[in-house]
């Protein structure tokens, strides 16, 4: 009797999607300290994510653009971004890749320069200030409006 072992095809492409998600978060942490640019997908930040939050993320965007995220086109878009090397920005995945789609444009790389070009030149830390906030009644609603208003600052922009 032979025990021979097939893998299930969905634990096949579940494993190469954490293996993109692997590839890419080296790349998202360089371009957050290094340019200062977040990337998110529909709002949700993909800085200091596993690879598996990344992925898990990427599955979320069905819910509001009717289909899972290709994370393939995540990679390709983050290395376009890279090799761009522009100045401080947040950057929603999800809305870039719709654009993307709408647009004629058959090369993302190119896409991305026309897109982001007016970025590059900019050096990090140097094109915002900090921006001073004053919080009354600094009870507990405030604590927690606080926590959230610098969870979402991400530390970049003004």
């Amino acid at each position: 009797m032979s025990t021979t072992h097939s893998e299930d095809p969905a634990s096949v492409d579940w494993s190469a999607k954490v293996a993109v998600a692997e590839q890419l978060v080296p790349l998202i942490g360089r371009l957050y300290r290094g340019n200062g640019i977040v990337l998110s997908v529909h709002g949700r930040s993909l800085l200091n994510l596993s690879p598996i939050d990344i992925v898990r993320i990427h599955r979320f965007a069905r819910h509001v653009d009717g289909e899972e995220l290709d994370i393939d086109f995540t990679a390709e878009l983050v290395r376009a971004v890279v090799a761009l090397d522009p100045g401080p920005a947040s950057i929603d995945v999800a809305r870039m890749n719709a654009v993307f789609r709408e647009s004629a444009s058959t090369d993302l790389a190119d896409f991305i320069s026309g897109e982001l070009g007016a970025l590059v030149g900019n050096p990090p830390n140097e094109t915002f200030g900090g921006r001073d906030v004053v919080l009354y009644g600094f009870g507990r609603i405030g604590r927690l409006v606080a926590r959230i208003l610098l969870s979402r600052s991400d530390g970049v922009g003004g």
